[in-house]
C-alpha cells in the first residue's frame, strides 16, 4: 500500500496495467491520477489497485539514467548528474540506501536536484 507521505506531484504509480502520474494530492489521505482508461480518478486511502513501479534496469534507461562503463563482478553502477544507482544481487541503492520504487526514485532525484525525473521521450 502507497503511504500518502511518499507521494508527490508527477510521482508514477501503477493502476492495474497502466503507468499513471499523481495529479493532485488531498489533505485527507486521497490522491488524484491522470488514467488514460479513467480520465482523472481520485484514489482513495488505502485503495489496492494502485502500487508503486517496481525500479527495473529498463525503468532506469527510460528515466534518462544511463549505464557506466565500468562495472564490478557484484554491481552494475548507474549515472544520471549527482546520482549514482547501484545495481547489485539484492536490489539497486543509492550509496546504502535501497531502492525499491520509480517514484522512490523520482523523489530521491528531486530532493538532490530540484529538478523532476521524467520518461525520456
Amino acid at each position: 500500500m502507497i503511504e500518502i507521505k511518499e507521494l508527490r506531484i508527477g510521482n508514477l504509480l501503477q493502476l492495474e496495467e497502466e503507468i499513471t502520474p499523481v495529479s493532485a494530492i488531498w489533505d485527507n489521505g486521497n490522491f488524484e491520477i491522470h488514467s488514460d482508461v479513467l480520465q482523472f480518478c481520485t484514489i482513495e486511502k488505502g485503495d489496492s489497485e494502485i502500487s508503486g513501479i517496481p525500479l527495473t534496469e529498463e525503468w532506469l534507461v527510460k528515466l534518462g539514467i544511463e549505464k557506466v562503463d565500468k562495472t564490478w563482478d557484484d554491481l552494475v553502477l548507474y549515472r544520471k548528474g549527482n546520482l549514482d544507482i547501484e545495481v547489485r544481487s539484492t536490489g539497486f541503492f543509492f550509496e546504502d540506501t535501497k531502492i525499491s520504487t520509480v517514484h522512490h526514485l523520482q523523489n530521491l532525484y528531486y530532493a538532490l536536484n530540484l529538478k523532476e525525473l521524467t520518461i525520456n521521450p
